[in-house]
């Protein structure tokens, strides 16, 4: 669930988005998403409380928004991340790597990308890459604003990094560093 008192649940498989009533004894209520959705992942709100997922499809990837009460596909726009022309390695490398060193060069190749777990806070999306050991910052129309994080495991660097939480006043971000037994902010 997403809402700090929720009366439904949103629970995501790999096809769709389903919803249930929490008051009820968590009884399925409607799903979504089913033929729009080939390959999704992570769920989060946006500013306006639609839900927000990455479809990280190998031909189409895009960050879907759903109206939450309708399941309406809102909008769609192209998730960078996942597009091989604009997160290369060397892409990524040449665009963050300077920035106090938080991208470095040891950015594995793109064909690991495995994008999973998403944040969002104002309409600005943070995204785990599992398979590279990075973390993105895109806006919702999937442009990739900042990129940080690689493979390793001293401060800043990461090993698969899973769940993601963004401080309410956006000062930072946490990351589930998984496979360092860590979180990093």
């Amino acid at each position: 669930g997403l809402d700090d008192n929720p009366s439904e649940i949103y629970v995501k498989d790999d096809k769709e988005i389903f919803v249930f009533d929490v008051e009820h004894g968590f009884r399925f209520v409607r799903k979504f998403g089913f033929g729009l959705l080939s390959r999704p992942y992570g769920l989060a709100y946006d500013s306006r409380r639609n839900l927000v997922v990455v479809d990280e499809d190998v031909k189409k990837p895009r960050i879907c928004v759903f109206d939450k009460s309708t399941g309406k596909l809102i909008r769609e726009a192209v998730y960078q991340p996942a597009v091989q022309r604009t997160a290369s390695s060397s892409i990524l490398c040449e665009l963050y790597g300077q920035q106090n060193g938080i991208l470095g060069n040891q950015v594995h190749p793109f064909e690991k990308k495995k994008i999973r777990f998403i944040a969002c806070k104002d309409d600005t999306m943070y995204a785990s890459d599992l398979g590279r050991s990075v973390v993105f910052k895109t806006t919702l129309d999937g442009e990739i604003e900042a990129a940080f994080g690689h493979f390793g495991k001293r401060v800043g660097e990461l090993n698969e990094p899973s769940g993601l939480h963004i401080a309410r006043d956006n000062s930072a971000v946490l990351v589930g560093d998984s496979r360092n037994n860590r979180i990093q902010v």
